[in-house]
């Protein structure tokens, strides 16, 4: 057995460093459920994927994914839609992408 877990206590996620101590009172709680073991060294990246995953706000990432954003290089005349905000994100593709102003 794993010496730590990420448990669902009801609608809460919450960090359990000592399992071992804590197994008994997780497995006789109906509203504890353990979603995963894990080591130490993997216990705050574990919590964190599951308190995003859990808690995800999916009327705002609906809002979030459909809007699209507008660019334009003055210097070119040319002009970017992007699903990103920031056109950092497609520095690997666009080679003059510090020269594109937002227009929304």
């Amino acid at each position: 057995m794993k010496q730590c877990a990420v448990v669902l206590n009801g609608n809460d996620v919450v960090k359990v460093s000592n399992l071992k101590r804590k197994y008994d009172k997780i497995m006789n709680n109906p509203n504890m459920k353990i979603l995963e073991e894990c080591d130490m060294e993997m216990l705050d990246e574990k919590y964190n994927y599951w308190n995003r995953t859990l808690n995800r706000n999916t009327e705002e990432e609906k809002k979030e994914e459909t809007k699209m954003h507008h660019f334009k290089n003055p210097k070119t005349g040319c002009s970017i839609t992007s699903i990103y905000p920031d056109l950092e994100e497609c520095k690997s593709y666009i080679k003059d992408w510090m020269d594109y102003v937002k227009l929304d």
